[in-house]
């Protein structure tokens, strides 16, 4: 399979160079496959810094918070106002974009999935309801989702609060597929309650209705803002 795919991203790479460096070329593919190679690399490219994004970087991301959140038994701090802030600000922005907030468990075991462009793992997560909805992101039930990403860069099974958006092409065998933020990958602590990391690189808890008001708070005055 890694043979395969290295071939494949060979030839992509031959041909985006035909098609992007010498486009006088009698060589060069069609406008409608150099798109979607385009797509294709870039995609893969992403789904590569995806996981050192949830991996290494994610302030945000749902390793970050499980590193530094207090042991089993611990106390979680409520969280300030200056981070439940921050942190609604984020996902009402990714909300204006097109994501639907929903809480759900993200259940152990990928699936090597390809959308006819791009392979990739994706991992089921059981919707159990909604934050904040958008179209198009269903309310309850199982989906298949996915960042292009290895199942090793997939967030650990367990419960959380995701952003998620439909994909642009379903699976080849017409299974529907949702994309998430791995840079907002919030745990849901065993009480409910959901852990956001803080700009003091602390973690911090905030109930799951007080999260849901103010992101719909921070998208609706972002919203008239930009209108104004």
């Amino acid at each position: 399979m890694t043979d395969r795919r290295h071939s494949e991203e060979e030839r992509i790479h031959r041909l985006l160079a035909v098609a992007a460096e010498r486009p006088d070329s009698p060589a060069a593919p069609g406008a409608d496959f150099t798109a979607r190679a385009r797509r294709s690399l870039a995609r893969r490219r992403l789904g590569a810094v995806a996981g050192a994004v949830v991996v290494c970087a994610g302030a945000a991301g749902a390793v970050s918070v499980l590193r530094d959140a207090p042991a089993r038994g611990e106390e979680v701090p409520v969280a300030s106002a200056e981070c439940l802030r921050s942190t609604a600000e984020r996902l009402g922005e990714a909300g204006r974009r097109g994501f639907g907030l929903v809480q759900g468990e993200l259940r152990a075991g990928a699936i090597d999935t390809s959308d006819g462009i791009t392979e990739g793992s994706t991992f089921r997560f059981e919707i159990t309801g909604t934050v904040v909805q958008a179209g198009g992101i269903p309310s309850s039930g199982p989906v298949l989702t996915w960042y292009e990403a290895l199942e090793s860069q997939h967030p650990d099974p367990g419960r959380y609060v995701l952003l998620l958006s439909e994909a642009e092409s379903p699976a080849t065998d017409g299974t529907p597929l949702y994309l998430y933020d791995p840079h907002e990958i919030l745990p849901v602590a065993p009480d409910g309650r959901v852990l956001l990391p803080c700009g003091d690189g602390g973690t911090a808890s905030v109930g799951m209705e007080q999260l849901r008001t103010a992101v719909t708070d921070a998208k609706s005055l972002a919203g008239k803002g930009n209108s104004g």
